[in-house]
């Protein structure tokens, strides 16, 4: 005589559960990969950066310019890229010290360098260009010593208005330079609303520095800024305070 037993199946709850585990897995799967990457992309820009980067500065070197185009850089043999790199590439031979900004794209990513090295989370936009300020050779794009503005004597500061709140994670600031002065107390400070701000530099706690002409980059977390404030209290050479340019990347 045999005894048959009842086998017993999955039920409906039971199923669902093992479906909602393994669609779980699957998305953790795909944010890790994706997050892979993305870090892959990112490596490969900016090693296509550097070494662009310094083919340009090459080419500077041998010709006293920097080329006009990607094309013609390295004697018309062009800037080399990793398999779905894109470059853009801007130029200016005009101005003294003279400079670029190349910018790389791999699918949605883009990164940025300039001829100072100074890289650039996103594109070579200016944002700051044309910005409202106390004096628009602050924010005309030209980097030169001269002409700059004179915010008087004591402590002082200038607020450059963007107009809209934009995504920032570079600030750039001249001062008069030509003579390698230092200036005194000096803050960089961004804010979305002229009330609240973010301090990201202070020479009291970073330490003061010798102007020069690549400037002051700051860097840090991309955040909504509109404002840019700039301070200083005179410097090395006289109670003074001079500005040549502000930018924002």
């Amino acid at each position: 005589m045999h005894t048959y037993r009842k086998q017993r199946g999955f039920t409906i709850v039971e199923l669902l559960i093992v479906i909602v585990v393994i669609g779980i897995l699957a998305a953790i799967t795909i944010v890790a990969y994706n997050g892979i990457q993305s870090r892959a992309r990112s490596a490969t820009l900016t090693s296509d950066l550097t070494t662009a980067a310094k083919q340009l500065k090459m080419d500077q070197v041998t010709n006293n310019l920097y080329p006009a185009t990607v094309a013609q850089a390295n004697n018309n043999s062009g800037l080399r890229a990793s398999a779905g790199t894109t470059y853009s590439y801007t130029v200016n031979n005009t101005t003294n010290p003279q400079t670029f900004c190349l910018s790389a794209t791999n699918g949605t990513q883009v990164s940025s360098i300039t001829q100072d090295s100074t890289a650039l989370p996103g594109g070579c936009t200016n944002l700051a260009l044309g910005a409202a300020s106390p004096n628009a050779l602050i924010t005309d794009g030209v980097t030169t010593s001269v002409p700059y503005y004179d915010g008087g004597s004591g402590l002082k500061s200038i607020t450059v208005d963007l107009g809209s709140v934009q995504n920032v994670s570079v600030v750039k600031v001249w001062h008069y330079y030509n003579d390698g002065r230092t200036y005194y107390a000096t803050k960089t400070e961004v804010s979305a609303d002229n009330s609240n701000w973010t301090t990201v530099f202070d020479s009291a706690t970073s330490g003061t520095y010798a102007e020069s002409a690549s400037g002051k980059t700051t860097s840090f977390a991309t955040q909504p800024v509109r404002y840019i404030r700039d301070t200083s209290n005179g410097s090395s050479t006289n109670i003074a305070n001079h500005w040549t340019e502000i930018q924002a990347y």
